[in-house]
């Protein structure tokens, strides 16, 4: 509704997704109406002002949001904050030993792609997008929205933004340019 993205997550604590009604499979023991009750969360994430609706003939189903945030997801704003906070650092990504050299990504063909991931390589510096880097709150660095640069086994490469940390987490130490 607002130019934003649905995503399906396993372990969501926002909500389900389920299968049709004459399905064979029961996931679930639990007796109380808690489809309803994502219904609920639904209409107050994504209704806005239109939720009113929803709760004029049920006022006792509105619970405050301090309540999910403190009971269900207290890291969901330091996660995802509702005004992203500005890059920390961006440009390109060069040695100190070796200003000439900087990193950047090259795709892979379809035919060699076994991953989800990019390799990254060292090149003579010149300018160009695959150069830019963005050091972002999550301390990943990016390139766009989605791909973040990765480490594993010492090997550089380029994929899906997880923002755990992990081996995704970046440090800029701004007294030493590094």
């Amino acid at each position: 509704m607002c130019g934003g993205r649905l995503l399906e997550v396993p372990c969501s604590r926002l909500g389900h997704l389920y299968r049709v009604a004459n399905s064979q499979v029961k996931y679930t023991n639990r007796t109380e109406d808690f489809q309803s009750k994502n219904y609920k969360r639904v209409a107050s994430v994504w209704m806005d002002d239109y939720q009113e609706i929803l709760y004029k003939h049920n006022p006792e189903l509105i619970k405050i949001d301090v309540w999910f945030l403190d009971t269900i997801a207290p890291d969901l704003l330091l996660r995802y904050p509702t005004v992203v906070p500005p890059d920390y650092a961006f440009g390109a990504i060069q040695a100190l030993a070796a200003p000439q050299l900087g990193w950047q990504h090259w795709k892979k063909t379809q035919n060699d792609r076994k991953s989800n991931y990019d390799p990254v390589q060292v090149i003579l510096k010149a300018t160009a997008a695959s150069q830019d880097w963005h050091l972002t709150f999550h301390r990943d660095l990016r390139q766009g929205d989605e791909n973040c640069l990765d480490v594993q086994d010492t090997t550089l490469r380029l994929g899906p933004c997880q923002n755990q940390g992990g081996n995704q987490f970046w440090y800029y130490d701004q007294r030493q340019s590094y």
